[in-house]
């Protein structure tokens, strides 16, 4: 390695507040900040910044006002024309924090592939508001961060050939060496290379911002780069701005879609994509043979939806599984997906799934999401058609897990339990049929007996409603406290409540109405009812029942309700009420008000005086 190495970071910046604290922590971090270089493209009015980049000796710039803004893609591009004797470019977004020693250990990863046409790019871990505040030479700033492994999720529903990403973040420890692995997959905010990258293959200025990292991903595999993501972290990234987003693209630039389809080359037009055009080292198919993204036919293998592009031995069986893969993907997308969401406290998932898929009629269309205390291998990952796995321990909060796995939910149905719970026959075809009864702003839910009182009636709602923890004085409720035969009725029959064990419904349901991670486990369940109500969601309890729970419900159960939440929300606490008035991000919905909930239930408790809580 020499010290005289140049590196040159590119920056595009759209009038971000942060840039000179980004410029800033690149310096203080570095190791050598004579070869720290930046090419960067302004688009700002603000002209103290552009006034303090002009008098920095190791910045070169490409200046626009913000008005006349053409998109990220335009500014990265106009960035790469600034390289000149740079051996290698860091291209980032303008929202960053350094850790110490970042470009040592970035050329040494480099340079250890012996790859002359490799990068590295990742996702890199969040940089909250918090860690903003932080002195950029602050002590959290000192050991590497956790790196990842991007991975793909699925094709988005309104752009045709764009796939989300993720990237998995690296849960072994920092402290050993870093490990990279190769990956198809870019991230356009964290891009460390050989600057004749950038000279080969520059960013298509025509694209404006959304959508330009897997075209570019395409490009650098076609002209024979390399890419490899690292278990080690150099570099932290503010992903949630609140003011600095891009202004809405101009009508004279094609969607950013057609441009890729066009790149794509799908319908062969062959459109002159001039020197923005796919490389000749490797083609478009073997890309998508080593990506396992298959765009014409708008598939994701299970290899890549979960970042394994380097299991050797699941491509020595390729040829073994292509067929199978190939019909849960064909499937997915012609019928109805079920994505079950299992918190799995007991180390049980294991049974859980393989009764939920020999089960079901449709065992192909269902993908886990798991939340589990224990480990998980690659190889159980693809058996169990596992899409997501979250790690938990003992002292794991119930519903921000919950919250974490719904942001995983693809446009699909979804069945939210526990791995205590044992699944019958049929039980999907029976409940798609069943909610499909109800209508698409409703929610099957079923509390779930012990075995042997499975096929026993609802004796009254009111036992059912008693168990609330904390409620069981406030609970009369006249308007369901009757006999309800399960084997009587034709129609699934509304009800005011959801059930801790069991939740079947479309996932647009639990991304509108999302889950408060703030509250306990035994909260959860009246909160979310309110607020489904309030939000237009109709609760039904279904003609019969599918399940039946194996453990007792309080070994779930996640300390306790926090009243003063749960007394706002039900319109009783000052305190708590000018708290949500003010902005509370997991409020009641607006589509009712929240007397009709009290009408539903046939109980108000804002006339129970009693009830106040301070």
């Amino acid at each position: 390695m020499n010290d005289k190495d140049k590196i040159l970071i590119e920056i595009a910046s759209y009038r971000d507040p942060e840039l000179l604290n980004t410029i800033n922590s690149a310096m203080i971090q570095a190791d050598n900040k004579d070869r720290i270089y930046f090419a960067i493209c302004l688009q700002s009015n603000d002209k103290e910044v552009l006034k303090k980049l002009k008098q920095m000796n190791n910045v070169r710039l490409s200046y626009m006002k913000e008005e006349d803004a053409r998109g990220s893609c335009y500014a990265r591009y106009l960035c790469q024309k600034l390289i000149e004797d740079e051996k290698y470019i860091y291209q980032i977004d303008s929202h960053m924090r350094f850790t110490k020693h970042w470009d040592t250990l970035m050329i040494k990863e480099l340079e250890s592939l012996n790859d002359p046409k490799a990068s590295i790019s990742f996702y890199p871990p969040h940089c909250t508001e918090e860690m903003l505040k932080l002195p950029l030479d602050d002590p959290k700033f000192d050991n590497p961060a956790p790196g990842g492994t991007m991975h793909a999720y699925y094709f988005s529903k309104d752009e045709k050939h764009f796939v989300r990403c993720g990237c998995n973040t690296n849960r072994d420890s920092l402290d050993k060496e870093p490990v990279l692995k190769k990956n198809p997959l870019i991230s356009a905010g964290n891009f460390f290379s050989y600057a004749s990258i950038h000279k080969e293959v520059m960013h298509d200025p025509n694209m404006y911002f959304y959508g330009d990292e897997m075209p570019m991903a395409i490009r650098y595999y076609t002209y024979g780069w390399n890419n490899y993501c690292s278990t080690h972290s150099y570099i932290y990234h503010q992903y949630e701005k609140k003011d600095q987003k891009w202004p809405e693209r101009p009508t004279k630039y094609k969607s950013e879609d057609k441009r890729f389809e066009e790149l794509l080359n799908l319908d062969g037009k062959n459109f002159d994509m001039q020197e923005f055009r796919l490389g000749k080292v490797r083609t478009l198919k073997d890309f998508e043979e080593y990506s396992g993204i298959n765009f014409k036919e708008r598939t994701i293998s299970m290899a890549t939806e979960i970042g394994d592009f380097e299991n050797q031995e699941l491509k020595k069986k390729k040829s073994l599984i292509k067929d199978r893969v190939q019909k849960i993907e064909r499937e997915i997308n012609k019928q109805e997906l079920i994505e079950v969401i299992i918190i799995d406290p007991f180390n049980n998932y294991r049974d859980c799934i393989k009764t939920i898929l020999n089960k079901a009629v449709n065992k192909d269309n269902i993908k886990i999401l798991l939340a589990t205390n224990s480990k998980v291998s690659k190889k159980e990952q693809l058996e169990l058609q596992i899409k997501k796995v979250i790690k938990i321990n003992k002292e794991y909060s119930y519903c921000k897990v919950l919250n974490e796995l719904i942001s995983y939910l693809e446009d699909s149905y979804t069945l939210i339990t526990d791995s205590s719970v044992v699944f019958l026959d049929k039980w999907d075809e029976y409940n798609l049929k069943e909610l499909k009864k109800c209508g698409k702003n409703s929610a099957l839910t079923s509390w779930v007996w012990n075995k042997g009182e499975i096929d026993e009636s609802i004796t009254s709602y009111y036992n059912i409603i008693k168990d609330f923890n904390g409620f069981t004085n406030y609970m009369p409720n006249l308007k369901y406290n009757e006999s309800i035969k399960l084997d009587s009725r034709k129609n699934p029959y509304k009800c005011p409540w959801i059930s801790d064990g069991l939740l079947f419904t479309h996932s647009e349901v639990l991304k509108r109405v999302e889950v408060d991670p703030n509250l306990t486990y035994k909260e959860h369940q009246y909160i979310y009812s309110l607020r489904l109500w309030t939000n237009g969601i109709d609760i039904y309890y279904p003609t019969t029942s599918f399940f039946y729970r194996t453990r007792s419900d309080e070994e779930l159960n996640q300390g306790e309700p926090h009243y003063g939440i749960i007394s706002a929300l039900a319109g009783l606490n000052n305190y708590y009420s000018r708290r949500i008035e003010s902005g509370y991000t997991y409020d009641i919905g607006t589509n009712r008000p929240l007397s009709s909930w009290y009408d539903e239930i046939g109980f108000d408790y804002t006339k129970d005086k009693d009830y106040e809580i301070e």
